[in-house]
């Protein structure tokens, strides 16, 4: 009889520790598989209005309307030459890191969507794409706040904002794109023409 209860407790420690040692080994496996899938865009959502000053502007009242833009894009090289491009594609000119580079602002009734990418023309050691959230105070354009996303030895770097906004208020979105490849560097600025009012 002793030996009967002996020998069931012992298969049923054998069986627990069987079980954990599987589910420990499952669980690293499928750790495995998800750290192969692919990066996906990072997309940020931007809560922080606590100090904003578009959402003072909207309490006060109506601000005058900015001036039409004209598209704002160029950049830099390692040796200081100013690069001037359509903002889209740099054309065959500057140093060739930088193939194209675009941002964009979108107003989708509720709140505000802010996209941009930087792409090169082969992996580079840094690739950055920053966005700047601006806002239209009445005489001048304001940084409101920044959103980065960097990639390291990458062709591409992009990134997506939701943003919230006020009612009466001006926004527009301006992009830095950089690429870093050994002691060398380029950097490309795009200002989005389109800029939006939230009704």
């Amino acid at each position: 009889m002793k030996r009967t209860t002996i020998f069931k407790k012992a298969v049923f420690t054998l069986a627990v520790i069987f079980t954990a040692v599987f589910c420990f080994q499952a669980g690293a496996i499928a750790n495995d598989v998800s750290s192969l899938q692919p990066a996906q865009r990072i997309i940020i959502d931007d809560t922080d209005i606590s100090s904003r000053p578009d959402a003072i502007a909207a309490a006060q009242g109506i601000i005058p309307p900015p001036p039409p833009e004209v598209t704002a894009a160029g950049g830099i090289a390692t040796d200081g030459t100013v690069v001037n491009g359509n903002g889209y594609s740099t054309n065959g000119l500057g140093i060739g890191l930088i193939s194209s580079w675009y941002a964009a602002i979108y107003y989708t009734g509720s709140e505000l969507e802010l996209f941009g990418y930087t792409t090169t023309n082969y992996r580079c050691d840094i690739i950055m794409t920053t966005l700047y959230l601006q806002w239209w105070n009445g005489s001048q354009w304001v940084d409101l706040n920044s959103y980065m996303n960097v990639r390291y030895y990458s062709a591409v770097c992009d990134i997506g904002v939701k943003s919230p906004c006020f009612s009466g208020n001006y926004y527009r979105v301006r992009g830095v794109h950089f690429a870093d490849d050994g002691n060398t560097f380029e950097e490309y600025y795009y200002i989005d023409p389109n800029f939006v009012y939230v009704p």
